[in-house]
């Protein structure tokens, strides 16, 4: 497992030979989360190379309303590139389902799903 700490937040990175997993921990609270994650994501994405990728949010403490748009980005690149994405978000969480939710009306697909995980962090 690698971790990389961007401040109050940690992306744990685990992988397998069919995925790379990548949970969010503590809180994303850069205002210019797009400038802070964009390299750390692209970095991520690029090494999951054909695996498929998760983005476990279930752990997450706390983000703020920019940390959407990075994420927003990297989900639209994994539908264009043709790879396969799963979002995991708690259900039970305001700041977590409203974005995503809403960010699944206009982005689900085969390749890339939204994974609301009702109740406790798994």
């Amino acid at each position: 497992m690698t971790t990389r700490q961007l401040g109050e937040l940690s992306l744990a990175t685990d992988e397998d030979a069919a995925e790379v997993r990548v949970r969010w921990l503590g809180r994303s609270v850069a205002r210019d989360a797009d400038v802070v994650l964009a390299r750390h994501l692209d970095e991520i994405v690029r090494a999951a190379a054909d695996r498929a990728i998760v983005f476990d949010f279930t752990s997450l403490d706390y983000m703020n309303s920019s940390t959407l748009v990075p994420i927003a980005k990297h989900v639209r690149r994994a539908q264009s590139e043709g790879r396969r994405l799963t979002v995991r978000f708690r259900a039970d969480v305001s700041w977590q389902a409203t974005p995503f939710r809403m960010l699944t009306k206009i982005t689900a697909s085969k390749l890339v799903t939204f994974d609301a995980v009702p109740g406790a962090p798994v």
